[in-house]
């Protein structure tokens, strides 16, 4: 009498089952990578095409945003005369919030002697957690929330990107990161000798 001996074994059910879940997941992780890419190009496109950014000696472009005070305007054109640094930011990029201290400080101790620091939020239709984030940070500063178009038209693609503009509303200073406080505020006093308007 002789036994038969399957001479191939089966793979246990655990592993070939194990194997759906990892296939799923290698494409999940294709597909985010894939969106993020497109996302990057897109800014790329974006800003390629539009407008060149604005270099030191050139005059800032014109803009006008809606407030995150609710129901209020903001718009360049009404800050002539005064110093006035634009930092483009959002509460998802963490060298902007590391940042938002020190610009807040400067805000609140030079506003006095004709100094705006001004937020350009890039996070439309988060008010609510923009300003959330704002009273939780015991920040001050005023802030326009921008549809994309502003930073578009400073060809702005990294965050976050400030402008030290003068009285005259010339761009004085661009800054791709976070400045130091110490080179920041010696570009304001500079702006704040100049004579102008």
């Amino acid at each position: 009498m002789t036994s038969e001996v399957n001479a191939t074994p089966s793979a246990p059910a655990d592993i070939v089952g194990a194997s759906k879940p990892e296939r799923w997941s290698g494409i999940v992780l294709v597909l985010l990578i894939a969106a993020a890419f497109a996302m990057v190009i897109g800014r790329v496109v974006q800003v390629a095409s539009g407008p060149p950014p604005p270099r030191s000696g050139t005059v800032a472009p014109a803009f006008a945003g809606p407030s995150l005070d609710q129901g209020t305007t903001t718009r360049l054109e009404d800050l002539r005369g005064k110093v006035v640094v634009l930092d483009f930011w959002a509460t998802w990029c963490p060298p902007c919030v590391a940042s938002m201290p020190t610009l807040d400080r400067i805000h609140k101790e030079l506003g006095p002697r004709g100094v705006v620091v001004l937020g350009l939020n890039q996070e439309p239709g988060q008010e609510t957690m923009v300003r959330a984030f704002m009273r939780d940070e015991g920040l001050s500063l005023p802030v326009v929330m921008d549809s994309g178009s502003i930073a578009a038209s400073y060809g702005v693609f990294s965050f976050p990107t400030s402008f030290v503009l003068g009285k005259d509303g010339v761009v004085r200073a661009v800054h791709h990161g976070p400045p130091s406080e110490a080179t920041l505020r010696a570009e304001i006093e500079s702006a704040l000798a100049e004579t102008g308007p």
